[in-house]
């Protein structure tokens, strides 16, 4: 069977020029103003004076103690703490050590009736105390950029983008490596997705995936570096008010970077269906369940596997916020030699404010995996299972309108049917945060 290629992450950055270039005359302004004004809602109001009447000669200029408020926001976080397995390693083998962590964030938010920018970067390092070589170099930036674009009344153009660097899995943000520490990586996310209205009650999305990983070390590389390309459209007919009611298709090509002996480059064909719907105001629920029709490049033959993806969010108030979501599925390797597993992921992060000054969140990720064996010219790999647990708990203290303390603990556990791959990690930090 013909695979479709893709090149490398150079598609990323090309990715996001070209939905950037859809939304930049909407970002210069309209009629070709470079400076963004518009003949409209979104026309600036000029400044009035305390009489009431305008005035267009009130230029703040230096030495008069008026300032502009940053077009960006500012996050300085300083945190210190202990891990007692930096390389997730079996017990008879961890390695602990005391740890500073910097980070800096930057965030950027722009908006318009018809544009939404939302940009958000992180650039931090962790510095060990203890000697520990594969640990060496700890430096994790990551960028997540969101922009919305109405062409129309009906149709709207959407990115979602995701970019890291780092060392440790990360088990939000769809991340499809390994679970445990394998070297320094790049890792991208992203989504271009158009959505259209042809009719009060039926409308369509489609849309294009991208994932991709990159480990720098040459042998986890081999085994993991891989493209994985999906596209879809969703069929929407709007049942009721509260309701819709979809019917999906998706076709998703992987390649792998190295080439093995086994071609593990493969075609899947999704057919789903499933519903959207809002209990209320405060509670909704998405859920798509079908089948996918897997196929790898050197087998004439298909594999047939059940697909399920659900969510469901709650807000109470201004307090409290839930979200769980599930996924079973067919996924690509993530230990060398298995060809395949059968995934049970579940998730819930919740957001609670205790007080105006107290903000706690937690998140809990669970994974069930059954790793499909292996049979080669030589030699039988067998299945085997494995479960993945990961837990996060972090609370910040406001103490005024810049300064902020912070806490965090974090417990990561894998049980396996293979026993050297069992490990167990427990994190916690305390630290402060500025913000301007």
């Amino acid at each position: 069977m013909r695979i479709f290629k893709t090149s490398s992450f150079g598609w990323i950055g090309a990715f996001i020029f070209l939905a950037a270039m859809a939304v930049s005359g909407n970002l210069l302004g309209q009629d070709g103003n470079p400076s963004g004004t518009t003949q409209g809602d979104d026309a600036p109001v000029a400044a009035t004076s305390d009489k009431g009447a305008t005035s267009e000669e009130e230029v703040p200029t230096v030495g008069i103690g008026k300032f502009f408020k940053l077009p960006f926001h500012v996050t300085v976080h300083v945190r210190a703490g202990y891990d007692d397995n930096v390389l997730y390693q079996p017990d008879q083998f961890r390695q602990g050590s005391a740890y500073v962590e910097p980070v800096v964030g930057i965030g950027y938010t722009f908006g318009n009736t018809r544009t939404q920018v939302d940009l958000h970067s992180e650039i931090g390092y962790t510095q060990y105390f203890e000697d520990i070589p594969d640990a060496s170099n700890d430096f994790h930036p990551n960028v997540n950029l969101a922009i919305t674009h109405k062409v129309s009344p009906r149709f709207t153009l959407s990115l979602a983008a995701y970019f890291a660097y780092q060392q440790s899995p990360d088990y939000t943000n769809g991340f499809i490596g390994v679970d445990r520490r394998s070297g320094n990586y790049f890792f991208s996310n992203d989504k271009l997705s158009a959505s259209y209205v042809w009719a009060p009650r039926f409308s369509t999305i489609t849309s294009w995936t991208f994932v991709g990983i990159k480990y720098e070390d040459a042998i986890v590389g081999a085994f993991q570096n891989r493209t994985e390309n999906t596209i879809g459209n969703e069929f929407r007919f709007l049942l009721l008010p509260t309701t819709s009611i979809i019917g999906e298709y998706r076709f998703e090509f992987v390649t792998y970077e190295v080439p093995s002996p086994q071609s593990r480059n493969s075609t899947t064909n999704y057919f789903l269906g499933g519903i959207d719907h809002s209990f209320s105001p405060r509670l909704s629920l998405s859920f798509r369940g079908g089948v996918s029709i897997r196929e790898t490049e050197d087998s004439d033959s298909a594999k047939l596997d059940p697909y399920g993806q659900g969510s469901l969010n709650y807000t109470a108030g201004a307090h409290l916020t839930l979200s769980a979501n599930l996924n079973y599925s067919f996924q690509e390797p993530d230990v060398v030699g298995t060809s395949g597993r059968t995934s049970l992921q579940t998730g819930l992060t919740a957001s609670y404010k205790v007080t105006p000054r107290i903000v706690t969140n937690l998140s809990v990720f669970y994974e069930h995996d059954e790793n499909s064996g292996q049979q080669t010219f030589f030699f039988i790999i067998p299945g085997f299972s494995e479960d993945i647990l990961s837990l996060s708990a972090t609370a910040r203290y406001t103490l005024n309108r810049s300064w902020g303390l912070e806490a965090g603990y974090e417990y990561n556990t894998v049980t396996s049917g293979q026993s050297f791959r069992d490990y167990n990690k427990t994190k916690f930090y305390g630290g402060a945060n500025f913000q301007f």
